[in-house]
């Protein structure tokens, strides 16, 4: 994969003066010829040499949303959500058993005489299986979740009541 150029805003310039405005790829710093103006006939006539300007510094990367400062918060709301999350995806995936159910039958139905027609049950138990699985982590995790949100909201009154004296 190759990295396409950041468009870059020049700002750098006197104090006071023009600022130069230029996108695409970001130069690279010292000297660059000047540009040939419109309807000139490309050197004949000579053109002010260019002054190097000083390279700004990269302005630094900011932090993304996810991350804070090296205090850690918690937003009990957020993880009551995230359980309820985890259960609406528990629940959808129950409710695919029944046309699961319904898909095996039919092809069990339609697929007589042929060799893995056997192994229908089979493949249904497991998939069976499996969904309950997914299903049981699921709701594993939105009790973590909850247990998480509630210990916190105790330790936030904990707190509260211990600084009230």
């Amino acid at each position: 994969m190759t990295d396409v150029p950041r468009q870059r805003l020049d700002v750098s310039g006197p104090v006071g003066g023009s600022v130069g405005i230029t996108s695409g790829p970001t130069p690279s710093p010292g000297l660059s010829p000047s540009p040939t103006p419109p309807g000139g006939d490309g050197g004949s006539s000579p053109s002010p040499s260019p002054t190097p300007s000083p390279s700004p510094n990269p302005s630094p990367t900011p932090k993304p949303d996810w991350e804070v400062d090296p205090d850690l918060w918690v937003d009990p709301n957020w993880l009551r959500e995230r359980a309820a999350d985890c259960d609406e995806v528990a629940d959808a995936l129950a409710r695919l058993i029944g046309p699961a159910q319904d898909a095996a039958k039919g092809l069990g139905w339609s697929a007589k005489g042929w060799s893995f027609s056997d192994s229908i049950d089979e493949m249904q138990g497991r998939w069976q299986d499996i969904n309950q699985l997914i299903r049981d982590r699921l709701h594993h995790g939105a009790d973590n979740f909850r247990t998480c949100a509630d210990a916190y909201d105790d330790l936030e009154t904990t707190n509260a009541a211990y600084f009230r004296g």
